[in-house]
């Protein structure tokens, strides 16, 4: 229902010898990649003046609801991944929503946002390349449903929505938010894994 027809049809056709960049690319959209460098990123540039504190403050906030939405939906509705036979690479887990994409988005989106560097028109075209390059990566695999890749931008995007309009005045309470909807989150994985 969620593949549409379209992961079980490209997975299997993609040649070996582009598994390793697929695979490369995919990498970048981990949760737990985008968590660390995008939190180091933000004190980093808080640190070095590149960036204000409060726009700092402000993009952690807005990507840990991002990574937190994705990490109480994914393990609260437990959907699965496609079939193993279909998976080119090993992944474990659940499917819905994709978590890469739910993260490329979040953070992308977050950080043209916040930015002023370039154009509009150039933040938001990098913004699109990589959110559709992610949800590609993801399908390509076989990891993912269409389904999945495209509930995951929508859920991050709307994280990234949410989350800039809260922590204009209520940046306290966003990152309380961020907390306890990663506590659920992970009590909901641990659950599931413990059972």
């Amino acid at each position: 229902m969620r593949d549409l027809g379209v992961t079980s049809t490209v997975a299997p056709l993609v040649p070996d010898s582009v598994l390793p960049l697929i695979a490369a690319i995919t990498t970048f959209g981990s949760p737990t990649i985008v968590a660390v460098f995008g939190v180091g990123g933000a004190l980093l540039g808080a640190a070095t003046d590149r960036l204000d504190r409060r726009t700092a403050l402000r993009f952690v906030a807005v990507l840990g609801l991002a990574l937190t939405a994705s990490l109480v939906i994914k393990n609260g509705l437990a959907l699965p991944r496609p079939p193993a036979a279909l998976h080119r690479v090993p992944e474990d887990g659940f499917g819905f929503p994709s978590g890469h994409v739910t993260a490329t988005t979040g953070w992308t989106l977050a950080a043209a946002a916040l930015s002023r560097y370039g154009t509009r028109r150039l933040r938001y075209g990098l913004v699109s390349l990589a959110i559709v390059a992610m949800a590609a990566t993801r399908v390509l695999l076989g990891v993912h449903y269409l389904v999945d890749v495209l509930a995951g931008a929508l859920l991050g995007a709307g994280a990234v929505w949410v989350g800039l309009r809260a922590t204009k005045r209520h940046l306290g309470a966003t990152y309380a938010l961020v907390v306890v909807g990663a506590a659920v989150g992970l009590f909901l994985k641990w659950g599931y894994s413990v059972s």
